[in-house]
């Protein structure tokens, strides 16, 4: 899910004018009292919109809701080692459980038998430790960057008695999630930023 913006219509009360012989007309219109259905829609995308923003963590900015129970945001994190780098990054909050078979909160990067133990080790040495996180790589690479002439391989990082569980590609993309099936966040990045995401969310878990 990416961020994007959305406008909402206006509700139109329209008059039906039915012509009856040479020049006579009827109007009708709804009764007195009786809302019309886009207006009834458009309060309850309201009231939505403000549920959200009111259950998003301090500079989540929303950017779209609807009343299937997700929102989008986008969030701006500050580097602590430098004031003048910002990492914007979309994120995303389910309450209805949509994203629960990506959160992977049991298991961390599949790994094929016969699999020699030096080889994992030796690829587990080429990716950073982060403070509170357990890591695991996919021995085998995906691909292959051109441009920064190295492989690509599946990566995780996680705390899973803290409900973190972040993987994707490096370099690539990355996603990770925390929280619980009826409030799911979600931040989706680039593998570059991972050294300003994943101490964000280990913040928002009560880690240091």
């Amino acid at each position: 899910m990416r961020p994007h913006s959305f406008t909402t219509a206006t509700p139109l009360f329209l008059a039906f004018v039915v012509l009856h012989g040479c020049g006579v007309t009827n109007e009708t219109s709804s009764s007195p009292g009786e809302k019309e259905p886009q207006m009834i829609s458009k309060q309850k995308r309201d009231e939505d919109r403000a549920a959200f923003e009111n259950m998003a963590p301090p500079g989540w900015s929303l950017q779209k809701s609807d009343n299937d129970g997700v929102a989008s945001y986008l969030v701006s994190i500050p580097q602590k080692s430098s004031s003048s780098k910002i990492v914007a990054v979309s994120a995303a909050i389910t309450l209805d459980g949509r994203n629960e078979p990506m959160v992977r909160l049991g298991t961390a990067i599949p790994h094929w038998t016969g699999e020699r133990r030096q080889d994992r080790e030796t690829a587990l040495s080429l990716f950073a430790d982060f403070n509170e996180y357990e890591k695991d790589v996919a021995v085998r690479s995906t691909g292959y960057d051109l441009k920064r002439r190295t492989d690509i391989r599946g990566v995780a990082y996680y705390n899973f008695a803290k409900a973190i569980s972040c993987y994707g590609h490096v370099p690539k993309q990355f996603e990770c999630y925390w929280g619980t099936p009826s409030k799911r966040m979600s931040l989706y990045f680039h593998s570059d930023d991972l050294d300003v995401v994943l101490p964000y969310v280990l913040s928002m878990q009560g880690g240091t």
